[in-house]
């Protein structure tokens, strides 16, 4: 929603904005901590790919939660 907001940067940004640059990165780490963690449930995989696959999950949510607050620092100027 707020890329809709008057003077707020677009996705087209990405090159000339670093907040942009912050917020794909975190959104594309979101789908891919989901894909993990549902991989990770699922009891075809072998355990020991289980455990990594959520080990994983886990990094990229601490990676997430840094990665916003660079963006909070950062701010959309």
């Amino acid at each position: 929603m707020r890329l809709y907001e008057p003077g707020h940067p677009t996705i087209f940004d990405l090159s000339g904005n670093r907040w942009v640059s912050i917020m794909i990165a975190k959104h594309l780490l979101v789908v891919a901590t989901t894909v993990c963690g549902v991989l990770a449930t699922r009891e075809s995989q072998p355990l020991a790919r289980r455990r990594l696959l959520a080990r994983l999950s886990l990094g990229f949510v601490l990676i997430i939660g840094l990665l916003g607050a660079m963006a909070n620092v950062v701010g959309p100027q």
